[in-house]
């Protein structure tokens, strides 16, 4: 039956008699009324109950009249789209009116502030690793003094203390609500006090400056003349509202596109390079093996004069001898 794999699973149960003590239950795999089925005995009388029948939840919402409220029905215990964002679970049956008060969980969001600041420090501290000089040690990073990496310090730093674009709200920058650059300017520092004050204050500004990200309309169109022309194509972009986290993602992209981003073009040069210089030493390793079977053979020519004077002067020294 389960192999089967219908919408009821059985289960053998041992009821711990002496006599005929099995017994056989078909649970549904769904909950309410979607998890009903039929069990055809063909006739056999197998002495069946229904232990339990499946019933939707069924609340009145809107309204302690229920002839003024709306009836919601879920197959489960669980209420998700009744009110946008709020999960409302169902624990029992009640004949009078129940309050609920929604409230937001700044916690879960303050960890999320909190793994972005952790995320630009990490960058903003491997940046500083592979750009180092030590005065003391004289240690060097494999990155000090390049421009590219300098710049995008620079630039990572400048776009968290702008402020958005068509952002609305009384807040415009970070800093208005707890994000920092911290003593040093080596961080971000994040006042979780500040930023739940804002947030209570006016929560839609505080989610505009992280949530904004509109792009706008560009027409694509080329045209080519004689009443020619096409669509299509990859257009520069633009934004109608743009956070400042938005921002962020903007730069990141700039650096990290795998088509033309900055870093993208850089690895792509660096690359380059070493397959150039990898060459040369192909090159140079043919011409030095060229190089090392010519000296080689001279070296074998050479000994082999060497070894002919050597006999050359053995004759003549036993001549000497005979005279």
């Amino acid at each position: 039956i389960n192999d089967a794999g219908i919408e009821a699973i059985a289960t053998v149960v041992n009821d711990g008699s002496n006599t005929a003590p099995y017994r056989i239950s078909f649970t549904a795999r769904s909950s309410g009324e979607d998890g009903r089925f039929i069990l055809d005995t063909n006739g056999f009388d197998l002495a069946l109950s229904t232990l339990s029948e499946g019933n939707d939840a069924r609340v009145f919402f809107g309204s302690g009249d229920p002839a003024n409220a709306l009836l919601v029905s879920s197959s489960t215990n669980s209420l998700d789209e009744l009110i946008q964002g709020v999960t409302i679970d169902l624990n029992s049956t009640s004949e009078d009116p129940v309050t609920l008060n929604v409230t937001r969980d700044l916690t879960a969001i303050e960890e999320n502030v909190n793994t972005f600041v952790s995320a630009f420090n990490t960058l903003i501290e491997r940046i500083d690793n592979q750009t180092r000089f030590d005065d003391e040690t004289e240690a060097r990073g494999p990155l000090l003094g390049d421009s590219l990496a300098i710049t995008m310090r620079q630039q990572l730093f400048s776009v968290i203390q702008t402020v958005g674009d068509n952002v609305t709200g009384q807040y415009q920058r970070l800093s208005e609500v707890g994000i920092t650059i911290g003593d040093g300017g080596n961080g971000l520092s994040f006042d979780s006090s500040k930023f739940r004050e804002a947030y209570e204050s006016d929560p839609a500004s505080v989610e505009a400056l992280f949530e904004t990200f509109e792009l706008a309309q560009t027409d694509t169109t080329q045209d080519l003349g004689d009443g020619i022309s096409v669509s299509g194509g990859e257009a520069e972009r633009a934004f109608e509202a743009l956070g400042v986290i938005g921002k962020v993602e903007e730069l990141a992209r700039d650096y990290l596109d795998s088509v033309d981003g900055i870093l993208t073009q850089r690895e792509q040069s660096l690359t380059t390079q070493v397959e150039a210089q990898e060459a040369r030493i192909d090159e140079f390793t043919v011409r030095l093996e060229a190089r090392r079977a010519i000296l080689e053979q001279q070296f074998l020519a050479m000994e082999q004069a060497l070894g002919e004077l050597q006999a050359q002067q053995s004759s003549l020294n036993q001549l000497a001898q005979l005279g």
